[in-house]
């Protein structure tokens, strides 16, 4: 009994997510700027329907573990889920995690977080500039997109930066090669549980973990019409789980790799060509112990591309060739083990894309309307012509705000599932054709932003729709696969979905104090059977409440982030029966109770300690959950001769204090 006690618990498979809610922005972007010397202005800037997250003051925010990480603080937005601590999961419209792409210069990261979602890979270091949009016009994706930016201009200086907290250390070098290119190469390194391993405990079980990171990008400038980009990025992960009485044991290495090669070229006019090849991979090796069964469901994904496009000043056309090979998850076992595996084929899949973007301005009314058509040739071996239209119309009222609605269709060939369905690393990567359909996805907003006393505030509102077709979710759990025979097809089911909301922000742009609050509604709902009828998605929070503060008092930055929200949804057992050494669940409705409310409130001080020669120095002090409320993250399942109760509980994440420390020169 004992054993079916951890099983949830070691795996999390309760859904933990937060409220996907349309984004209120076309653009997201991360730009590198100067702290010092300049007033006091929100890191949050929105502009033509733009928003700008300044790099440098997000790192005067709270820190976990003395790191800051812009993809976790992009997750306050009303457009984003606010992550709890098991949540790797991005969440937009109402879309699944596996809806979004994320991207390095717009070649796919397919595992692109660490330690359950609270950083991203992207070395904050490394980069300067996050492009974000709740659409990925010219990818194939039911949702938005969240794309590092590669640098425009080569550097004509030799620098970098160097940060160390409680949890890793990383920096980062640019070198210039002469006056016409130069290279960054960046590393990161964690070393959590010599300091925090008695937080990482999740009931009875000990966990250790770690993480690389090594960036390498370069930009050379050819000639005056031509440039030259190499990026390459690599990262692993390694998490040791295991209980107490080592009943059960967990060893789950993951990592990414990828390499790319871009180049422009202007042409007169204004116009530009750009293209890119590339090669991306992801793969999970998890290896797994429990009684006397010893067992590891491997898989991994690799895709190879090419894009080009033309860009001018009203019209962007291009195209692309994806070729992509995916395993998805297989089980293999060794001792007592009670199913059988039906373990699926390697999948092939080939993807050609051709596409056109127009946009134009006249007077205050704005088009922006695209095209794709895509030709899907999946592992059954059939092709699969689709068109993804999008248009998006605004009208400028000047004093009074701007309204734009959206309309668009989009598709996506590539399916993400598995034990948690919130991004962490039990989840596989699977191609459209054998096992699970094209997925296709029919969506409308309207928005109005106004800004009002002398443009310090701004205020925003977006109601969204969306109906979702092929929605994929895995129903099987870890006493599934070693209770029973497995088989990949029947581990699935697939069903519709509609998603809908609103989302309002107001936002303090600048004086002593700056930030925002944003409140958001929504549903996001899955159909998968006549007889369930419609139920909450996995990821679903009803309303959620997000609190981004900082004040600035001379060297000094004192800043706040605060959530609540709404519990996820989970499956509750209704009666359990011990037959012949076998235990046998039955369960209610799908996903028809809550996890109790989840509130967080984190603080944090950075002090500019000024300069010491060419080197600029700062010190972040920050509280992660200050309030220490004891956030409900899965349920556990106690049996006992008696009968059978849930309990929630979480990992022990409560006043956890951190101190970090950066220069840059």
């Amino acid at each position: 009994m004992k054993g079916s006690k951890l099983i949830p618990l070691l795996f999390i498979l309760a859904v933990v997510s937060s409220l996907p809610l349309q984004a209120q922005t076309d653009s997201l972007f991360l730009e590198e700027s100067v702290l010092i010397s300049r007033k006091n202005e929100s890191m949050l800037k929105l502009s033509e329907g733009a928003i700008k997250l300044d790099a440098e003051l997000l790192k005067t925010t709270p820190a976990f573990l003395g790191s800051t990480d812009p993809l976790r603080i992009s997750r306050y937005l009303p457009s984003m889920q606010a992550s709890s601590e098991i949540d790797a999961g991005i969440h937009i419209q109402g879309n699944d995690h596996s809806h979004n792409l994320i991207s390095s210069g717009g070649v796919p990261i397919y595992g692109a977080s660490h330690l359950f979602g609270l950083f991203s890979v992207f070395n904050p270091s490394h980069f300067s500039a996050m492009d974000y949009s709740t659409t990925a016009p010219e990818a194939n994706r039911l949702g938005g997109k969240l794309d590092i930016v590669l640098p425009q201009a080569p550097a004509q200086k030799f620098g970098g930066e160097f940060s160390m907290g409680l949890l890793a250390a990383g920096g980062s070098v640019t070198v210039p090669t002469g006056k016409v290119g130069s290279f960054t190469a960046s590393v990161r390194r964690s070393y959590l549980n010599l300091l925090y391993g008695k937080f990482l405990r999740i009931d009875s079980s000990n966990i250790k973990y770690g993480f690389t990171d090594a960036n390498l990008t370069g930009i050379w400038r050819l000639s005056d019409k031509d440039k030259l980009w190499v990026d390459a990025y690599y990262g692993d992960d390694a998490v040791i789980l295991t209980t107490d009485f080592n009943t059960i044991s967990v060893d789950l290495p993951w990592r990414n790799a990828m390499a790319a090669i871009h180049h422009s070229h202007s042409l007169s006019g204004g116009a530009e060509f750009r293209h890119k090849a590339f090669v991306t991979h992801y793969g999970l090796s998890p290896v797994m112990s429990y009684a006397a069964i010893n067992f590891s469901i491997p898989s991994k994904i690799t895709t190879a591309g090419y894009d080009l496009q033309w860009r001018y000043p009203h019209l962007y056309f291009g195209g692309s060739f994806l070729f992509h090979v995916a395993h998805p998850q297989q089980v293999y076992s060794e001792g007592s083990y009670f199913g059988m595996a039906d373990n699926p084929e390697i999948q092939y899949g080939q993807e050609g894309t051709v596409y056109a973007r127009y946009m134009r301005q006249w007077g205050g009314f704005d088009l922006d309307a695209s095209m794709k058509a895509i030709l899907w040739h999946g592992p059954d071996g059939k092709w699969v012509p689709e068109l993804s239209p999008e248009v998006t119309v605004g009208w400028d009222f000047h004093r009074g705000g701007k309204l734009s609605m959206r309309l668009g269709l989009y598709h996506q060939n590539l399916s993400q599932a598995g034990f948690t369905g919130i991004g962490l690393p039990f989840e596989f990567w699977m191609l459209a054709g054998t096992v699970c359909g094209p997925q296709r996805s029919l969506g409308a907003s309207i928005q109005h932003q106004v800004s009002f006393w002398n443009d310090s505030f701004s205020l925003s509102a977006e109601l969204y729709y969306k109906n979702l077709e092929n929605q994929v979710e895995y129903r099987d759990g870890l006493v599934d696969i070693i209770s029973s025979p497995y088989s990949l097809e029947g581990a699935l089911r697939s069903g519709k979905g509609r998603a809908f909301g609103i989302n309002m922000m107001l936002h303090k742009k600048s004086g002593p104090v700056t930030g925002w609050l944003s409140l958001s509604w929504g549903r996001s709902l899955r159909t998968f059977s006549p007889e369930e009828g419609e139920l909450p998605a996995f990821h679903e929070r009803t309303f959620e409440a997000d609190l981004v503060a900082s004040y600035k008092l001379g060297r000094w930055v004192f800043s706040l982030t605060s959530l609540a929200a709404t519990g996820t949804p989970y499956t509750p057992a209704t009666d359990i029966y011990l037959l012949s050494n076998y235990l046998l669940i039955e369960y209610g409705p799908h996903n028809s109770a809550r996890l109790p409310w989840y509130l967080r409130t984190d603080i944090g001080v950075t002090c500019n300690l000024g300069k010491t020669g060419i080197v600029d120095h700062a010190l972040n002090f920050s509280m992660y959950n200050v309030f220490g409320a004891k956030n409900p993250l899965y349920r556990n399942l106690s049996i006992s001769d008696t009968g059978f109760k849930y309990s929630f509980e979480g990992i022990g994440i409560r006043f956890m204090p951190s101190i970090g420390y950066s220069l840059k020169f």
